[in-house]
């Protein structure tokens, strides 16, 4: 019991807080922090304003739909096989899903992938 006793002793004392810290700075912090501005050595200024004012419409919309409509597709895919396993999971072999549970999953895989390709 006195072991105890000591041990939860010993953890006040260790966990104990720190002294309280002075209420006015010292003086490597008593100045102001300074801000300065930075710009690149070496980009000129003009080709900066001539990225940031190229018009929306010329990002490749129509390229980014198709990769993302790839991708979901995939992923779509994947998934159903993947919950077909799980479902089945006797340790016998390799399940898939069935046909219609293939198109579900992957035509809303590539609509969620043509949306978020329009998108980004």
């Amino acid at each position: 019991m006195r072991i105890a006793i000591s041990v939860i002793a010993a953890g006040f004392l260790i966990l104990a807080p720190d002294s309280a810290h002075p209420q006015h700075p010292t003086t490597l912090l008593a100045a102001p922090p300074r801000f300065e501005s930075w710009k690149p050595e070496g980009m000129p200024s003009n080709r900066i304003s001539a990225t940031i004012g190229r018009p929306a419409a010329a990002r490749p919309r129509g390229r980014n739909a198709l990769i993302g409509a790839a991708i979901g597709t995939v992923a779509g895919l994947a998934f159903c096989t993947v919950v077909s396993n799980i479902a089945n999971d006797p340790g016998t072999g390799f399940s898939t899903c069935t046909r219609d549970g293939y198109l579900l999953t992957g035509g809303v895989g590539l609509t969620l992938g043509l949306v978020i390709g329009l998108i980004a």
